[in-house]
């Protein structure tokens, strides 16, 4: 079977040297780390947008050893700021987020929009055996325009964030366009039961679509839509956990912490991770508990992202408050409570993170997956993972400890209760955890959504 990917981020990220040599760089996480190894296994094509090095339109990967080829579509300025930045992280992110608050419409952003769904479907060659996977919600009109262009292609489409009840994903406008063009695809998913159940409502909002024992009927198709929740490199964690390397940068970060308690964060700077109310629930803990004043530290990596979007802006100044105002209330000479890292980590130095923390917080607002717990379940064999019940892996992981992320009082009650968690039990629940990733892996998501799109197109 021959596959191809589309997806907005490329693979490879390309990189010159002192002298000019052009280098591609393989993904460090993500997305596109998670599909990289399928797509190199099964060989193909990748479409993605030439995010840098524009002029190069294809380029087979990888350099050493190539495996599959990457077709790169070109975008303005201008194009960039209106398809991604405007329709696709000012509208369809807060508005599938549950926060219409925050959500910027333009009509122009739309036509826009449209346009560069055009391009990604026009970039992808088509045959008559092919396998298209597309990829999340910045091309969700691409399955439909190739549907059109090819009633035989099978067709795959993943949403990878939430997909809210119909009654808020109203807000936006084109909701109907967006549910036709997911709809060209044979099979539709997305990481919860939940997720999957509002999206076949959405569509039966659509004159003419009616149910079907596994999704919904469509211009005189089936279209199955099904949950298939997304995971990590099961082995490769595990591989880096128990290396000597790793095991070496994890001894050398207890003895930066002074050998006190830690509690860790990793997020993206973004308004759904909850990163605020956070802080606000680790500055109630310590309001409340003087013993662990000096015995506690908060590491919260935030990664600088979309930073164009006031919104984004006005986070980081509110996170920074928030940090300075906890060290400045109760930070002696000795101990600073909260370690704020505004920048990304190879994953070797998180897992050597994970391997000395106490409580992994994964605390969103709201998240489609959230990998992060995934991980960490995969690396600690101590540590309790504190898991929001917003999250999408909270339907999964169902050995963590849950937490409401809105109320800082309900927050704090739980990072005491994670703390004072007896060892056995913390050991059972990370066993227990870490033998479920390691079943239900990204290879195994991969090859389970392929096969089932190989099956109901057969």
């Amino acid at each position: 079977m021959s596959l191809t990917v589309i997806s907005n981020r490329g693979p490879y990220t390309p990189e010159r040297d002192s002298d000019g040599t052009l280098r591609w760089k393989p993904p460090a996480g993500g997305l596109t780390a998670a599909l990289t190894p399928i797509v190199e296994r099964q060989g193909g094509r990748w479409v993605a947008w030439a995010d840098a090095e524009p002029d190069v339109k294809s380029v087979d990967l990888p350099q050493e050893e190539a495996r599959f080829t990457l077709d790169r579509v070109s975008l303005s300025d201008e194009e960039v700021e209106r398809y991604y930045t405007g329709l696709s992280n000012g509208a369809i992110w807060p508005v599938s987020h549950g926060l219409s608050n925050l959500v910027t419409l333009s009509e122009a952003d739309w036509r826009v929009y449209r346009q560069v769904n055009a391009r990604f479907a026009e970039a992808t060659s088509l045959h008559e055996d092919a396998t298209v996977w597309v990829q999340d919600y910045q091309l969700a009109l691409v399955p439909n325009l190739l549907r059109r262009a090819s009633s035989r292609a099978r067709v795959g489409f993943f949403w990878h964030i939430p997909w809210m009840p119909y009654s808020m994903m109203r807000v936006l406008p084109w909701l109907d366009e967006v549910t036709r063009g997911i709809l060209g695809a044979d099979l539709v998913g997305f990481h919860t039961e939940e997720y999957a159940h509002d999206f076949v409502r959405a569509a039966l909002a659509l004159p003419g679509v009616t149910r079907t024992e596994g999704g919904v009927r469509f211009e005189g198709r089936d279209v199955r839509v099904e949950a298939h929740p997304i995971s990590v490199d099961a082995r490769e964690i595990m591989a880096l956990a128990e290396s000597e390397e790793v095991r070496e940068t994890a001894r050398t970060l207890q003895g930066t912490l002074g050998g006190s308690r830690v509690l860790l964060g990793v997020d993206r700077m973004d308004y759904t991770k909850g990163i605020p109310e956070r802080l606000e629930a680790f500055e109630v803990l310590l309001e409340r508990r003087e013993d662990l004043r000096g015995e506690v530290t908060l590491v919260q990596f935030a990664v600088p992202g979309r930073e164009g979007l006031e919104e984004y802006r006005a986070l980081r100044e509110r996170v920074e408050h928030l940090v300075g105002r906890i060290n400045g209330r109760f930070g002696t000479s000795l101990w600073s409570p909260v370690r704020f890292v505004a920048h990304g980590a190879s994953l070797s130095e998180l897992v050597a993170h994970y391997l000395v923390t106490d409580v992994m917080l994964v605390t969103p607002l709201r998240d489609g997956m959230n990998l992060v717990a995934k991980e960490f379940a995969c690396a600690s064999k101590r540590g309790v993972l504190l898991l929001s019940t917003f999250a999408g892996a909270s339907e999964e992981l169902q050995d963590a400890l849950p937490c409401h992320p809105y109320s800082p009082d309900h927050l704090a009650d739980a990072l005491e209760a994670a703390l004072a968690l007896p060892e056995e039990e913390r050991e059972a629940r990370m066993t227990r955890l870490r033998e479920h990733v390691r079943t239900h892996d990204v290879h195994a998501w991969a090859q389970g959504f392929l096969s089932r799109l190989a099956e109901i197109t057969s």
